[in-house]
């Protein structure tokens, strides 16, 4: 087999699982639901290590859906990137149904993104083009797509969820 048959076959291969854990995502209703009890301080300390997991996995290289372990990768920073804003939300004071934490796991070239998005504040956990940030901004309710200006923020902020959502929640409200 040629080393291009090799890649392609990989490639339709990381696809398919990609498509499949897409699938799998879209009939789990817990998966998109608004934030539950179990946020905050008390989950913020339980989750530390997943969060810490998820810094080295963001800024550790690209993340995308190439291969089967890059998939794997990939749902792994979706996974982190949901319980990181689910604690977030918790330090945001956000009760349950007051926001809502959603995923989008894109195409095999990207991370994909988890976004918390509540009436005052969006936040979009992505490996960008930047690699070493993602942002939040304020927002005016839940359909409010473009919101204030954005807020770029190093992967290594989320190590420090109280001291995120004091800065989030002053700027809350404002443009």
């Amino acid at each position: 087999m040629t080393d291009f048959k090799k890649i392609a076959d990989a490639a339709r291969s990381a696809a398919l699982e990609a498509r499949r854990q897409a699938a799998a995502v879209a009939r789990d209703p817990a998966g998109a639901s608004p934030v539950r009890a179990g946020s905050g301080i008390a989950a913020c300390e339980s989750n530390k290590k997943q969060v810490e997991e998820l810094v080295k996995l963001a800024t550790g290289g690209c993340i995308n859906a190439y291969t089967n372990e890059a998939a794997a990768r990939k749902t792994r920073f979706m996974e982190l990137c949901r319980l990181a804003l689910k604690d977030l939300a918790g330090e945001l004071g956000l009760a349950p149904g007051q926001c809502e934490i959603r995923g989008n796991r894109a195409g095999i070239a990207c991370s994909g993104e988890v976004v918390l998005h509540s009436d005052h504040i969006y936040v979009c956990l992505e490996q960008s083009s930047f690699f070493f940030y993602w942002y939040w901004r304020t927002c005016q309710g839940r359909k409010d797509y473009k919101g204030g200006i954005n807020q770029w923020a190093k992967w290594e902020k989320l190590l420090d969820l109280p001291e995120l959502a004091a800065t989030m929640n002053a700027r809350r409200g404002t443009r």
